[in-house]
């Protein structure tokens, strides 16, 4: 055969199969990546989990496979994590001042590809304190990382705000009158914070735009601690505590009020939801804890003599934590009535709050001290700085604890 028609016949075929292909049938290929991965959060602590994204990808991947990486602080020199290989890796001491990358590799039938993320911001160690000034003499007591994801705080001087996490944005709201409000939650529902107004014996709401609405209590009542109720049917009421005429209240979104009566001399300070739905109390004047059901059944538990809880937290998984200002304890009891103390050597604890791994948090206010509870018992203890006295404290986002420096007048964080 004449060897330009065999070269013709070649020139065909491979027109022919250009044509194929540009038709809509793609060669088959390995994965190719069209969009990086990304750890969450951006910015690690020690001992809190982080998160890698897949990335995005062509090539309809089946599987993917992940390792991490341990780089300096500018995100060079970097080098495998024995044993990180899963899409989660939780920081150890030894990532702290280093940065993160996490290795993505995509599979298909064709073969596979990896590709890294960009470096993380360095790792932060447990108990790192940053704290940001308000103005002088603001004295915050409650706190509470609510709306905007923000952390608003409530003062002896009522006034309300909130705080960027950056600490660069400061906005204030001065209560009307003669005011001091105290402790401050968000409703899940009505994109307000609540608080309690103790010198002018009233519970508020203010907007993220700081819109006040304040509803009057009856005569001598004293609201202290307030939280967000269970959701019944899409809508939640606020729970509070009237210390002044020793009662448990609820107040509706519209303001309506109802007060259930606990014994004489009860001295309610603070009050949560719990994992089981129902309200928990602190019980200052009979040294109890309390539960009260949303329609309104009390039951209350002996603590050991000489006790005055004070405030209290709720591990959504399931205890509840709180302080004993008097016997210098940290103290757990579950939903069936088992407490457990630990005793905090270092002074007596007030705030505390619970952490993503379940961990009481708490302030020790004459010690200017942040404590932790571990897991074996022991109590760690994070320093401020002398005059603090921290009492409000809540979990934020991102491992952050957020804290109200009373006699500092700051606001403070520290890494969980």
């Amino acid at each position: 055969m004449n060897k330009f028609k065999i070269l013709g016949i070649a020139v065909v075929t491979a027109l022919a199969l250009t044509a194929f292909a540009g038709a809509g049938t793609a060669l088959a290929a390995a994965p190719v990546n069209t969009g990086l991965p990304a750890i969450s959060p951006s910015a690690p602590i020690e001992g809190t989990k982080v998160t890698t994204s897949n990335g995005k990808w062509s090539g309809s991947p089946t599987a993917f496979s992940y390792k991490w990486q341990r780089c300096n602080a500018a995100g060079a020199e970097c080098a495998y994590i024995e044993g990180a290989t899963l899409s989660t890796y939780t920081p150890t001491a030894t990532d702290v001042g280093k940065t993160l990358v996490s290795r993505v590799t995509a599979y298909n039938e064709e073969g596979n590809t990896s590709v890294f993320s960009k470096p993380t911001a360095v790792v932060r160690p447990i108990g790192e304190i940053k704290e940001y000034a308000l103005p002088e003499k603001s004295y915050p007591v409650g706190i509470a990382f609510g709306w905007m994801s923000k952390p608003w705080f409530s003062t002896e001087e009522g006034v309300i705000g909130h705080i960027s996490t950056s600490g660069t944005e400061l906005t204030e709201y001065t209560l009307p009158g003669f005011s001091c409000s105290e402790s401050i939650d968000d409703h899940p529902a009505d994109t307000k914070m609540w608080f309690t107004n103790g010198c002018a014996n009233k519970v508020g709401k203010i907007s993220t735009t700081g819109v006040i609405t304040e509803y009057a209590l009856p005569a001598g009542s004293g609201p202290g601690g307030i939280t967000a109720g269970p959701i019944v049917a899409g809508n939640a009421n606020m729970w509070f505590v009237n210390n002044g005429t020793d009662k448990v209240a609820k107040i509706t979104s519209t303001g309506v009020i109802t007060e259930y009566a606990l014994p004489a001399k009860s001295d309610p300070v603070d009050i949560v939801t719990g994992s089981d739905k129902n309200l928990w109390f602190t019980n200052g004047g009979t040294g109890k804890i309390g539960k009260i059901t949303p329609a309104g059944v009390i039951t209350e538990y002996a603590l050991p003599a000489g006790s005055h809880p004070v405030e209290i937290a709720a591990d959504p998984s399931g205890d509840l934590w709180f302080t004993d200002f008097s016997n210098k304890k940290v103290s757990k009891i579950t939903t069936a009535g088992t407490v457990t103390e630990y005793s905090v050597a270092a002074g007596s604890p007030r705030g505390v709050t619970v952490d993503g791994g379940g961990r009481p948090w708490f302030t020790i206010q004459q010690a200017d001290l942040i404590g932790k509870l571990e897991a074996n018992g022991t109590v760690r203890t994070f320093s401020l700085p002398a005059g603090s006295a921290p009492t409000g404290i809540d979990t934020g986002a991102g491992g952050l604890l957020w804290f109200a420096n009373t006699l500092s007048s700051k606001i403070g964080s520290i890494t969980s």
